[in-house]
């Protein structure tokens, strides 16, 4: 498999698909997009992993969909790359990327924004909810997935809520 910069692979991109004479308006947005992303990522295609590209994606000043337009373009990239043999076949499942944690953060944040206009009893609302991520940053912790276990903790924290990691579990409670 040849190993090429995610700059040297984005140059061929453009070029195919400017002899594939697709739009200006498209190759405009290609351009910006993933011009952005390859500036972003100097290192080695074969390299870049999920975790990177969503640290990324989230790091980005837009809302949701313009995060899933950037996570479009950029897969669109990554089949490119697939089909020349740049990267193996599914290196990154960009179906998986962003999409979920898009809709926990969404409902999370929604939450969030409601806590000081909610008579009710918040953490009583919140539990299940808090509960089924906490169980899923279990599963992923237990699987070795750091990063995505990291993300849902940090998004919890995004959201007012701090996660606890103690010897008999986690425990949560709202900032104050």
């Amino acid at each position: 498999m040849p190993r090429k910069t995610v700059s040297e692979i984005f140059t061929e991109f453009l070029t195919a698909k400017q002899a594939d004479a697709v739009s200006a308006v498209y190759l405009k947005d290609l351009r910006f997009r993933v011009g952005k992303f390859a500036g972003a990522f100097q290192g080695q295609m074969a390299d870049v992993d999920a975790a990177q590209v969503n640290k990324w994606l989230w790091a980005l000043k837009c809302g949701p969909r313009g995060r899933n337009n950037y996570r479009l373009a950029i897969s669109s990239l990554f089949k490119f790359a697939e089909s020349l043999g740049y990267v193996a076949k599914g290196h990154l499942d960009f179906d998986r990327i962003a999409k979920a944690r898009e809709v926990f953060r969404t409902l999370i944040v929604h939450l969030g924004l409601h806590f000081d206009e909610c008579p009710k009893d918040v953490p009583a609302i919140l539990a299940p909810l808090v509960t089924l991520l906490l169980d899923v940053r279990g599963k992923l912790r237990l699987a070795k997935q750091w990063a995505l276990a990291d993300e849902i903790r940090d998004q919890l924290l995004r959201a007012g809520i701090i996660i606890e990691d103690r010897p008999a579990g986690p425990s949560w409670h709202r900032k104050q």
